[in-house]
């Protein structure tokens, strides 16, 4: 019973810091377009991305899966982002269009 608690807790916390380097990798998105003409830069939304990252990160009780997956495969934090901009596009609708923003 006690696994199974722990088990739930790990999957949580591994949701909520997917969702977390998601969040940052949007927050980049968002500021890249927002430099393109008519846009208007806000770094706040960035900063606030990358600090609730780091939160989730620091309430892990161990590895996440996307850690885990970057240390089996010695990724960069670059490379962690693309992929999870990959994953982004298809874990949230709205993703793509904000690429295709992004990309002016």
């Amino acid at each position: 019973m006690n696994r199974a608690i722990t088990g739930s807790n790990w999957l949580s916390e591994n949701q909520r810091y997917l969702m977390a380097a998601l969040g940052v990798v949007r927050a980049a998105l968002e500021q890249h377009a927002s430099q393109q003409p008519g846009g208007t830069t806000d770094e706040t939304r960035l900063s606030l991305a990358r600090q609730s990252f780091k939160e989730a990160a620091d309430s892990m009780s161990s590895a996440s899966a996307l850690e885990s997956l970057c240390r089996t495969f010695v990724l960069t934090p670059f490379e962690r982002d693309v992929l999870v901009l990959s994953a982004g596009v298809e874990l949230d609708s709205s993703f793509g269009a904000l690429c295709a923003a992004a990309q002016g």
